[in-house]
């Protein structure tokens, strides 16, 4: 659901594909915006998402996996990574994707 939703915003790419990627983690970014951006921007709404994934240190480049994949390096800037766990229900998706639906529309003006 979370995957699908994502697809219908024209400028955020998801990362993730249906296939050989763990279903729990999603990896994705907003065109033109950095993903600490995104990350700060959920982080007002009590909603906490990453910039790098757990066993990745803070250097501050861009996600070396993205770029091993053949992301180019503007992408990869923008990437962020939601974990989900048993924990999470459908109130906290449809929570994520009202704030994320607020957060792109905030972020038109640098894309």
């Amino acid at each position: 659901m979370i995957r699908q939703s994502l697809l219908d915003y024209p400028d955020i790419f998801v990362f993730s594909d249906e296939e050989g990627f763990t279903p729990h983690i999603l990896t994705f970014g907003i065109k033109g915006v950095r993903g600490e951006v995104i990350v700060h921007a959920f982080e007002d709404y009590d909603i906490f998402i990453s910039t790098t994934s757990a066993c990745s240190s803070k250097a501050g480049k861009p996600a070396g996996t993205l770029i091993a994949m053949g992301v180019d390096k503007d992408k990869a800037q923008s990437a962020v990574r939601l974990s989900l766990d048993l924990e999470n229900d459908m109130s906290q998706v449809e929570q994520f994707l009202t704030k994320l639906k607020l957060i792109y529309n905030q972020t038109r003006k640098v894309r």
